[in-house]
């Protein structure tokens, strides 16, 4: 159980270039949050992963080709790329059958 909540305006004057503006509220609101919950132990490491998904690049998002290139190879440079910090998966295998059958075509 959490201890009794206070109220504090909180007033976000700059967030990461890497943050899309939009997420900035609930990005704090969700590291707060982390923190309050862990305690101790892991604490940290729980409020820098929930920091880090709402920075990252989501369905949706319009990147260029170069922002997609420096995300390809930020990826397959990263230590533990296979899942983000929450455990979910980053890429996924998609075979020809799968491709043909979702987009109806017949190559």
């Amino acid at each position: 159980p959490r201890p009794e909540t206070l109220e504090i305006p909180v007033v976000i004057t700059a967030v990461p270039v890497e943050m899309p503006a939009g997420r900035a509220t609930a990005a704090v609101q969700e590291t707060l949050a982390a923190l309050a919950d862990n305690r101790g132990e892991g604490a940290m490491e729980k409020a820098a992963a929930a920091l880090a998904c709402h920075s990252a690049v989501r369905f949706g998002d319009t990147l260029d080709l170069a922002e997609q290139r420096r995300l390809l190879v930020d990826l397959e440079s990263a230590e533990d790329a296979v899942t983000c910090p929450h455990g979910r998966p980053t890429r996924l295998v998609v075979d020809w059958q799968d491709l043909r059958r979702h987009f109806r075509r017949n190559y």
